[in-house]
């Protein structure tokens, strides 16, 4: 619960500020980040392939956006 929170407060403080969207970056192979920022709105916009590197491999970047 501390993660959503602390995100409906930064969601709260962008529109305060007047922005009209954040973004989030997710390894590829992180099923439960994607999937995290996906409850809480965000939409995948784009996949950047190979641009982590991390284990010692390259690991692609899931770009995501939520519109506030």
């Amino acid at each position: 619960g501390g993660g959503r929170a602390l995100m409906h407060a930064l969601f709260a403080d962008a529109q305060a500020a007047g922005k009209h969207s954040m973004f989030a970056g997710c390894s590829a192979e992180n099923d439960s980040a994607v999937h995290f920022h996906a409850k809480l709105g965000f939409e995948t916009v784009a996949t950047l392939p190979e641009v982590g590197f991390k284990f010692g491999r390259w690991i692609d970047l899931v770009l995501m956006q939520n519109t506030l």
